[in-house]
């Protein structure tokens, strides 16, 4: 079970977000961009542009997942921005089109998987591989059954696909009890956390705002876990605000 201290952190943690958090992190995509965008380095990492801002990053949570790789193992990198109206402004990504992406001398790579799996290998000075390699995409079916939630247009099917989400809820809850937390392999932030915690955010912020569904009491080592991830150095810097989650999958919710 999650101790009282992990979930008091928590819940402070929770009640600060839209005081303090949310009024900041669009400041924090300026800041990222300032640290890290004129950087004399042979590794660049290209990230989606944001939706109120091409010249800073967005809200994909997969490129959030390669920058939080990036700055837990504190690798220096130059960070770009891709904007689809210049797509010849960065000439190597022009004709994949594709974000996440990375460059590393003479090594291009669009997948996120690739670019998770290489970074760990190329940087191997700060390890974030769990020892369990089941763990990598644990519970990240969550953002399938998410999509297919929030994309339903038959209210009477709701029930079902939240079902399947507060199922995926459940299997994340008893493996942070398993492990003992307060990360998803233990004590450790790993690769896991960086793939699970973006989409997890996602679909939180995403079905708190259009379903007003919440983690229940039920899951208590979710919202310790919660805490501990938005309190972690990687987080807190590539955090952006909830409004750009609202406007990603509103158009999902206006089709309806």
């Amino acid at each position: 079970m999650a101790n009282r201290g992990s979930v008091d952190a928590a819940i402070t943690a929770l009640e600060q977000e839209e005081q303090v958090l949310c009024e900041t992190t669009g400041e924090s995509m300026y800041s990222l961009m300032s640290d890290y965008a004129f950087r004399d380095t042979t590794l660049e990492i290209v990230v989606a542009a944001s939706p109120v801002d091409p010249a800073i990053p967005g809200d994909c949570p997969h490129c959030q997942r390669v920058l939080m790789i990036l700055i837990e193992k504190g690798v220096d990198f130059c960070l770009k921005v891709f904007d689809p109206s210049d797509p010849e402004k960065i000439s190597w990504l022009s004709t994949l089109k594709a974000t996440p992406a990375i460059k590393h001398g003479d090594t291009i790579m669009t997948n996120v998987d690739d670019i998770a799996e290489y970074l760990e290998i190329t940087f191997p000075d700060v390890p974030l591989q769990p020892a369990d390699y089941d763990l990598l995409d644990f519970g990240c079916e969550i953002f399938g059954n998410f999509f297919r939630y929030i994309n339903n247009k038959y209210e009477d099917q709701d029930s079902a696909f939240q079902e399947k989400v507060v199922a995926n809820l459940t299997a994340i809850n008893e493996q942070l009890v398993t492990s003992g937390g307060p990360f998803i392999a233990g004590e450790k932030l790993t690769l896991a956390d960086c793939n699970l915690f973006p989409k997890l955010h996602h679909v939180l912020v995403a079905l708190g705002h259009f379903k007003n569904f919440h983690v229940s009491d039920d899951h208590l080592m979710i919202v310790g876990y919660i805490g501990t991830m938005m309190q972690t150095n990687s987080f807190i810097k590539t955090r952006y605000p909830d409004s750009w989650v609202h406007a990603r999958w509103s158009k999902y919710i206006k089709q309806q």
